[in-house]
């Protein structure tokens, strides 16, 4: 079937058993395509076996394993950091403080307790995070293992399961 109105019966397509067949300067109209195929991409996707290479493999930055090691590096050399400054404090019977206060428009008391929190925010954020993109990409890493039933894989929603616990 050609696509369009057939010019001789009105048909929404001439058929090809049409007993008018069409002519040298009758044209058939093509009939406009639905709104959602107009801007189809179907013809980017690549034929499987086609194509040699695959594109690489998208992975977030705060997944990454030099990522986390960088941050687990960090957090452990904090930690080595805050044992050897409090045993220079223990031996030296506390540090120094001055008994005027050089910040004027803070007490001691708040500066204390305002500055650690600076150095936790962020690893807690960085954690949580991980630990979302984690859960989001579980059911996929079980999926690429290969046979595994839907109701084990990507049925699973594991960010909605933590969620639900708070």
């Amino acid at each position: 079937m050609i696509s369009g109105r057939c010019p001789h019966c009105g048909a929404s397509a001439h058929p090809s058993v049409c007993p008018y067949p069409l002519t040298m300067n009758e044209s058939v109209e093509a009939t406009p395509r639905p709104p959602r195929f107009r801007n189809s991409t179907v013809h980017q996707i690549p034929t499987p076996g086609i194509q040699s290479q695959r594109p690489p493999r998208y992975e977030p930055l705060i997944i990454k394993t030099w990522f986390v090691a960088l941050v687990a590096a960090f957090m452990i050399g904090l930690g080595i950091t805050i044992e050897v400054v409090l045993d220079i404090s223990s031996t030296h019977n506390g540090f120094y403080v001055p008994e005027k206060n050089i910040f004027s428009f803070a007490s001691p008391q708040f500066l204390t307790s305002f500055f650690p929190i600076l150095l936790v925010v962020p690893l807690a954020y960085f954690w949580s995070i991980a630990d979302w993109m984690l859960r989001w990409y579980q059911p996929y890493v079980t999926l690429a293992e290969g046979s595994v039933p839907a109701s084990r894989s990507v049925l699973l929603d594991y960010v909605r399961v933590f969620h639900s616990n708070w």
